[in-house]
């Protein structure tokens, strides 16, 4: 499954899981009950212990201004909010 995984130090052992909610193009529609639109659960996790949670450290702290410099500029991020 392509899941988007937000995950807050603060608090290894949970995190939030967002399903995706548009199909790709060519691929086939199929009936899913476990996926609801615009899901945002906590959960715990089952595959990865809260030990190994901690140790994921982001590799560089980088505000919204440099993200989006990064890749592209505004007209980028709209894209993918918009995707």
């Amino acid at each position: 499954e392509s899941l988007a995984v937000v995950y807050a130090p603060s608090t290894p052992s949970l995190y939030t899981i967002y399903e995706p909610v548009i199909r790709l193009k060519g691929q086939a529609k199929s009936a899913v009950v476990s996926q609801r639109p615009f899901s945002a659960k906590e959960v715990q996790s089952s595959i990865l212990e809260p030990p190994f949670l901690r140790t994921m450290m982001p590799c560089q702290a980088l505000g919204l201004h440099s993200v989006l410099h990064k890749i592209g500029g505004t007209g980028a991020f709209v894209f993918l909010f918009a995707r």
